[in-house]
């Protein structure tokens, strides 16, 4: 992107943008069939466990988790091809923990409550220390 000397849109993300152009493509996406036995992911996300021993089926909110939490958002697109938007908005409830820009983006893109997820429930059951 050129950008001129006191453009402001240039130095900052344009948010509605990047999700208006994800829903365009989502459905394309979502059509996709899988051919493959595991996403074609980075493994970025999984530096703590050995990737090539991961069952994409049987762990796949597990995936989910470290995907959407510590990956990028190209693997996070392979997901939603891979596992289908269903799946995944099905899935995603269950996860027990997220960090809140993460949060805010899963819910408003999957369009659930924020009520619905366990890592909400689990959020509003910790006390809240003193604020100095």
């Amino acid at each position: 992107m050129n950008c001129n000397r006191g453009e402001t849109r240039c130095n900052s993300v344009n948010l509605s943008e990047i999700y208006m152009s994800v829903n365009a493509n989502i459905f394309n996406i979502m059509e996709a069939k899988r051919v493959l036995s595991k996403p074609n992911i980075s493994k970025k996300a999984f530096w703590d466990v050995d990737f090539e021993r991961i069952d994409f089926e049987k762990n796949s909110v597990f995936v989910i988790d470290k995907v959407f939490n510590y990956g990028v958002f190209s693997d996070q697109l392979e997901l939603i091809r891979f596992y289908g938007f269903e799946r995944i908005k099905n899935d995603i409830v269950k996860i027990a923990y997220f960090r809140k820009p993460v949060f805010a983006f899963v819910s408003s893109f999957f369009d659930l409550d924020k009520s619905l997820f366990k890592a909400y429930q689990r959020r509003q059951e910790q006390p809240n220390h003193w604020d100095f």
